[in-house]
């Protein structure tokens, strides 16, 4: 909306103003002085409306005496003066004298330049500290701008007790101060912030953000977005400024042919973090080499890329060797290979494959968009952080389906007997690879604990009913650790699965912060619970087995040297002969 029409509307009322102010000036100077201040109180008390067509003088001293009250805002409060002096001592001037009685302004009849301003006034919601004189400039420096809330729901409000005398620059220039304040809410396409955790805005600039459209190159939208992004000369900065923004981008899905360099952006890590070392750590050997060939054969046997002689086995092979030398700690778990082996689909070199396994299972943060995952005592040989994923997922179980908890508890079904498989492989074993790599971008995204949490408790929620009619120890069990949990999502696997995870339902119950908390409290209890005999005698049995293991190891291992002896005597003998034999045909 441009200004000019509304100027033009507040000339012609300011020229129809200053015509009546002729007139009842000429009226005024007729009437005795005592007359004119008995009529004046009366009027006053008897003012209906602040755009009654009176003198311009005689509205501001009213104003500035007693207050105005509009006839349409009759029977509210008073409200904050919208014009204020910055003094009390001012007084107004003496004032004219007024007509004996009052004029009543018909219905038709339009506004004075001074209503106007107050609505323009209104919406702009602004305060001047100073009173304004005909010969002041416009009160920039005293004007202060009102929140974007109150420009666009707040109704406008002519009950104030308001000092109307502004000149015409200063009416210009407030009537030009709210049409800009007005066209920056409505055209700014960078109004977009964060309230109570959600993304708020200019709806088309919202929406531009989120789907996915073609750009003039070809490029879609998504994938220049994070073209960008990756690109950028300080990434660190980026994301600090947009990080609701990256999130909302990967809950959505981010482009399948980006995914690999959006994951290790994700990740923060520095493609060339591990290129001396990863060499070095091949070259040594690994006590857990046969154990690993012997389970590569095992993993994805259905793809063409990972039979038996294929590139992918031998980079399998080579990334959890490696890995097993950087951490004997953990060593080689066999959920490990399931792990690396979506990693290794995902076409980066082994050093970038390397780096993103060891971020998985490392406890650190690379940066403001890598949470730190931490599985590293997923694979543990003692596999502590397996039984407190455990541990959260019957608690969460218990709070979100309280009935599907006591039919699990009735059946004897623990959580440990099907949901072990889940956490080990990061549900690479039970869920297809097309929905695995969108769990795995929430995972790099968002962490991969509470994601794990999440999904666990949202393969549940559509099959409650079904896994609630199994009356049957055995077929509950097979249920939940078969392809059967699937049958809801068969239409859109992949969007279905992902929405129920991240539904409020879920996502508001399963956070950082209850994690954190309920973890605490369970590793503190498990230090503090006493070992009970049954647990003791576990532990004296498996003591007893590994001692037994070890004097048949050293008993194979008495074997094997003296068989080495046997066979360095008869190559030595051999030798002596061969030297005899070339003794003799020299001397022949």
């Amino acid at each position: 909306m441009s200004p000019e029409p509304v100027m033009a509307e507040l000339e012609q009322a300011e020229a129809k103003v200053d015509s009546k102010t002729i007139t009842a000036t000429a009226e005024e100077e007729e009437m005795s002085d005592t007359t004119a201040l008995t009529s004046r109180a009366a009027s006053a008390e008897a003012l209906p409306d602040l755009a009654t067509e009176q003198p311009v003088s005689e509205v501001q001293e009213k104003s500035s005496a007693k207050g105005i009250t509009s006839a349409r805002d009759k029977g509210k409060g008073p409200a904050r003066p919208l014009i204020t002096p910055r003094t009390s001592s001012l007084a107004p001037e003496a004032p004219p004298t007024p007509p004996t009685e009052q004029e009543e302004r018909p219905e038709d009849q339009p506004y004075v330049w001074t209503e106007i301003l107050l609505t323009g006034a209104s919406y702009l919601g602004v305060v001047s500290d100073k009173k304004p004189s005909r010969e002041s400039s416009p009160p920039s420096a005293s004007l202060h701008r009102a929140s974007a809330s109150s420009l666009v729901e707040k109704e406008p409000k002519a009950n104030s007790s308001v000092m109307a005398d502004l000149d015409d620059e200063s009416v210009k220039f407030l009537l030009k101060r709210l049409e800009c304040q007005n066209q920056a809410l409505t055209l700014n396409p960078k109004t977009v912030y964060v309230e109570d955790g959600s993304i708020r805005g200019y709806q088309p600039t919202l929406r531009n953000l989120t789907l996915k459209r073609r750009c003039d190159d070809g490029k879609d939208e998504d994938v220049q977005f994070w073209e960008e992004l990756i690109n950028d000369a300080n990434p660190v900065a980026a994301v600090n400024r947009i990080p609701h923004l990256i999130r909302s981008k990967v809950r959505n899905g981010i482009p399948s042919s980006r995914r690999p360099q959006i994951w290790l952006f994700l990740s923060a890590i520095s493609p060339s973090r591990f290129s001396q070392q990863y060499p070095l750590l091949l070259k040594q050997d690994s006590p857990y080499e046969r154990i690993i060939r012997r389970d590569i054969s095992r993993t994805f046997p259905d793809l063409e890329q990972f039979r038996e002689g294929g590139e992918a086995q031998d980079k399998l092979f080579r990334i959890l060797k490696a890995y097993s030398v950087y951490d004997p700690e953990v060593g080689y778990c066999q959920g490990l290979s399931f792990v690396v082996g979506v990693l290794i689909m995902q076409g980066l070199a082994e050093e970038q494959t390397f780096s993103l396994l060891i971020h998985l299972l490392s406890d650190q943060s690379n940066g403001p968009q890598s949470p730190p995952h931490g599985l590293r005592t997923l694979f543990t040989p003692t596999m502590p952080l397996l039984h407190t994923l455990l541990h959260l997922h019957t608690h969460f179980l218990h709070i979100l389906f309280p009935n599907l908890h006591q039919h699990f508890a009735t059946l004897g079904i623990t959580s440990q007997m099907y949901a072990s498989q889940w956490f080990l492989t990061l549900f690479v074993y039970t869920i297809p690879l097309k929905i695995i790599d969108r769990i795995w971008d929430l995972i790099f995204s968002e962490g991969a604990i509470l994601t794990l949490l999440r999904f666990s408790i949202a393969l549940l929620l559509r099959n409650e009913s079904y896994l609630l009619s199994l009356t049957e120890f055995e077929d509950l069990l097979e249920a939940l650790k078969g392809e059967r949990l699937l049958a809801p999502y068969a239409d859109s696997l992949t969007g279905d699965l992902v929405t129920d995870a991240l539904s409020p339902f879920i996502s508001d119950i399963i956070t950082v912060q209850s994690i954190t908390t309920l973890r605490h409290d369970y590793e503190v209890k498990q230090r503090l619970q006493p070992v009970t005999p049954a647990e003791l005698s576990a532990l004296h049995s498996l003591i007893r087995g590994l001692r037994r293991e070890n004097e048949r190891l050293m008993e194979n291992l008495a074997d094997v040297t003296g068989e080495r002896d046997k066979l360095k005597e008869a190559l030595d003998e051999l030798k002596i002969k061969a030297s005899s034999g070339n003794d003799s045909d020299a001397d022949r």
